[in-house]
């Protein structure tokens, strides 16, 4: 789906991840904006199954989870590279290695 800002996207997102998550599947709702994805997860805190983090921050604790060592940027600035391709990176790894699966995804995109 596409459209300007102010379209209901997000609201559509968010929706669709509850109803998702209301079925019984565990289901991560990201989007790239860090303020956002705190916004969401206060309007949704009250849905089990349902994580919503920006997608920086999935790639953190899913790593984090499957005990992958990554250099935290918050001790200094990120090395080159770190958001690009050694978070995701780091997702791809964890997610070999957890047992935890997501049964859908659902994805904020502007």
């Amino acid at each position: 789906m596409s459209g300007g800002a102010g379209t209901g996207k997000t609201v559509l997102a968010l929706e669709k991840a509850r109803r998702l998550a209301a079925e019984g599947l565990e289901v991560p709702l990201t989007c790239f904006n860090r303020p956002l994805a705190g916004r969401l997860r206060r309007s949704a805190a009250d849905v089990p199954r349902l994580t919503i983090a920006n997608f920086h921050q999935l790639c953190w604790d899913m790593a984090h989870a499957a005990g992958l060592p990554l250099p935290d940027p918050a001790a200094g600035s990120a090395p080159p590279g770190f958001f690009e391709t050694t978070l995701p990176d780091a997702l791809l790894a964890a997610l070999e290695r957890l047992p935890r699966r997501f049964d859908a995804i659902v994805v904020g995109y502007r």
